[in-house]
């Protein structure tokens, strides 16, 4: 029997009604309070003013100048908002976006530092403020993981960051707030959930506990998506759940290489986050079976998928297309997006031995 360790230091609280138990989880040495979101949760929902009133013993300011695929420069500017109002807690409130500023600003906070520094090795030396991470999607995960991700838009590339410091210090995931989200975002961040336990599963880092976590996730997610983009609310339940299980994956086991080829798709292209990731997924398992590894693996995620008619009839039935050509890309962009693609590390742990021709063959088969 495999030998294995796992870790998540997060507190998890999950359910219908979670967010009223707020309050009780604030740390006792806390007196400002920084809301880390996007515009459009705080301008046309109610979630941002709700958590307001649960806080009303606290000073609490709100930060939602987050954009989809948050840039370096946000977190910069959100860092320096937390400094001025002298904030000794951040809540990462909406989508991963969200989630993933808010532990960039905690930890530029206390370590002085430009968060661009920690993407280029800077080691922290101070523990960010703490975090509590509060989605109001269901699909990155980035509630139990201890990752974020930013684009750089200079370097025209996104960036991922890992340390163990910016794990969420507590997680409150109720489903019921990401009841107003629109259609597309839904699918979107599901896809998300699928593509994180579906590679999370592959990843030569997953371990026999973090396989059972990761498929019953894909299960969740390939059983519930369709019927929760139709407003069944048991489905939406079950599609939160199913995003915890990803991230924890993830947190094990990493995603891999369709991960980062839909990065430059997303940069270049503007494809959502979710569905750039699940894109080249379906070649990328057929090449796995091809040269025989992982062949169980894949032949498992296959007869799961087959449900609904295999991965590309999952995506048509929610009115995605698969091919890449369809969202505007073309053969001469390949190579560009291959240089983006070859340097990241979350190819050391996706089998198949990948080089550049391997990443070239898999984008020219998903046009």
């Amino acid at each position: 029997m495999q030998n294995f360790s796992s870790h998540i230091p997060t507190k998890i609280i999950f359910g219908t009604g979670a967010i009223s138990k707020l309050p009780l989880e604030i740390p006792d040495s806390t007196s400002s309070i920084l809301i880390v979101t996007d515009q459009n949760l705080h301008q046309n929902t109610s979630i941002i003013n709700d958590i307001n009133t649960l806080l009303s013993n606290y000073k609490v300011f709100v930060f939602d100048r987050i954009e989809e695929n948050p840039s370096i420069e946000s977190v910069d500017i959100g860092a320096d908002f937390a400094k001025v109002h002298h904030v000794n807690l951040i809540l990462g409130v909406g989508g991963g976006s969200s989630m993933d500023a808010a532990k960039g600003i905690a930890l530029s906070v206390t370590n002085e530092l430009h968060f661009e520094s920690f993407l280029n090795g800077e080691v922290p030396k101070n523990k960010p403020l703490p975090i509590i991470c509060i989605p109001t999607t269901s699909g990155t995960g980035s509630e139990v993981t201890p990752f974020a991700v930013f684009t750089d838009k200079i370097d025209e590339s996104k960036k991922g960051y890992s340390h163990p410091s910016i794990f969420p210090l507590i997680s409150i995931i109720d489903p019921e707030l990401t009841y107003s989200m629109p259609e597309s975002v839904r699918i979107n961040t599901g896809l998300d959930v699928l593509a994180h336990a579906s590679e999370a599963y592959l990843s030569k880092e997953s371990t026999m506990l973090n396989d059972q976590i990761a498929i019953e996730s894909v299960k969740l997610v390939i059983a519930n998506l369709p019927l929760a983009v139709r407003g069944n609310k048991s489905a939406i339940h079950k599609m939160a759940y199913a995003s915890v299980l990803a991230g924890i994956a993830i947190t094990h086991a990493s995603t891999i290489l369709p991960h980062i080829m839909g990065y430059p798709l997303t940069v270049f292209h503007q494809i959502p986050h979710g569905k750039a990731s699940i894109l080249t997924l379906r070649a990328f398992l057929d090449f796995l079976a091809e040269i025989g590894e992982s062949v169980q693996k894949v032949k498992e995620l296959k007869s799961i998928y087959d449900v609904e008619g295999g991965l590309s009839g999952f995506l048509k039935n929610l009115g995605i297309s698969s091919k890449l050509s369809d969202y505007g890309v073309i053969e001469s962009e390949i190579d560009k997006f291959v240089e983006k693609t070859i340097y990241k590390g979350d190819i050391k742990i996706t089998p198949g031995n990948i080089d550049r021709d391997i990443i070239r063959k898999l984008y020219s088969n998903s046009l």
